[in-house]
């Protein structure tokens, strides 16, 4: 039986110094051990739907809320914020948002410290996570001396310390290079297959395409697309209507399309697209 481990019901949201709705009349359901993709426009509700997640809105972020938010059985009105920082682990955009402890040890085991958690535990599950997430050369390091790439490394670190169930990540490459964004992929490629549960906003459809098992899209605080990354990319009208691109393998084949007929499924991910290329210079 599969577990539904959000459910949203007609969800509608308003911040309090929004003259218009925010969100309106989400209703969704995420399976557990899913990777969701959420995409939109600038403005589009994707920061706020995943804001429901742990209660920051609406207790954190103030407004007129309506319906109901259950994340692990658990309606987000009837707890803290807190009841949640060892269910569902955030990481922002910005990393100097999200790290405020003077050195990296420090930063890491924070959570952990909240929970009363023995030192010889922490100890393991600091060796454990820095070795995961390839840091553990910053262990002694100042954040403050940290580059950005560093920064975001080490928030994915204080929160995977916490072993979460969901992990729910806004824009985490934003403000980084090609090289830092590559390994926070690999990172969510590995937690994934481990069973956790992620749901990621980006804009990089070509990522998208290649982790997600589901898209959600947003368009003015309303889920107007929620589909698999194959039927998400290859609608070449919803595409262009809401001004979403598609990953760049699979705008080679919508091009290609538009000048050979052919009959298989339009490829989201790069290794595929290769292998159909392949097939169809070896005929």
């Amino acid at each position: 039986m599969v577990y539904k481990i959000i459910k949203l019901k007609n969800v509608n949201f308003r911040y309090a110094t929004s003259p218009i709705l925010n969100l309106v009349n989400i209703n969704l359901e995420i399976n557990e051990g899913e990777f969701i993709g959420v995409m939109g426009e600038s403005g589009s509700g994707k920061s706020t739907l995943i804001y429901l997640l742990n209660g920051l809105v609406p207790h954190f972020f103030k407004g007129d809320f309506e319906g109901s938010v259950e994340v692990l059985s658990n309606n987000t009105l009837d707890y803290e914020i807190q009841d949640f920082a060892d269910k569902v682990g955030f990481l922002f955009q910005n990393p100097d948002f999200q790290i405020f402890s003077p050195d990296v040890e420090s930063e890491i085991v924070f959570g952990l410290e909240n929970l009363a958690i023995p030192k010889k535990e922490m100890s393991t599950r600091l060796n454990i996570i820095l070795e995961e997430i390839g840091i553990t050369e910053l262990i002694n390091r100042d954040t403050t001396a940290l580059s950005g790439g560093q920064k975001q490394l080490v928030s994915l670190a204080s929160i995977l310390i916490m072993k979460p169930q969901i992990l729910v990540l806004d824009e985490p490459t934003s403000y980084l290079d090609p090289i830092y964004s590559n390994r926070i992929f690999n990172i969510l490629k590995k937690i994934h297959q481990s069973g956790t549960t992620i749901i990621l906003v980006s804009h990089n459809a070509e990522i998208l395409g290649e982790l997600a098992e589901r898209i959600i899209v947003l368009d003015k605080g309303q889920i107007i697309g929620n589909d698999k990354p194959n039927m998400i990319f290859s609608n070449i009208e919803f595409l262009n209507k809401y001004k979403l691109i598609p990953p760049p393998i699979t705008k080679l084949f919508l091009d290609l399309k538009k000048r050979i007929d052919f009959d298989f499924e339009i490829p989201v991910k790069f290794s595929d697209g290769i292998s159909i290329l392949s097939d169809i210079i070896c005929r």
